[in-house]
């Protein structure tokens, strides 16, 4: 949308998380970011860095 959210927005989402209107909303997840995540979506990571982390072994098992 252009624009940095103001406290008055995040204040506009807590009344409505506080009204009855959300009496059988369950587990969502409220962005309160101007569209910043629509216009920024999906994030390329860079090529050195894409793919999946190396596995660390958690075995305690083992003494020294």
């Amino acid at each position: 949308m252009g624009e940095l959210p103001t406290p008055t927005d995040h204040g506009h989402i807590v009344a409505f998380l506080a009204s009855d209107f959300v009496r059988l909303v369950t587990g969502d997840d409220f962005s309160v970011d101007g569209g910043a995540l629509a216009k920024y979506w999906p994030y390329i990571p860079p090529e050195d860095s894409a793919g999946p982390l190396p596995l660390v072994t958690q075995d305690v098992t083992e003494t020294q």
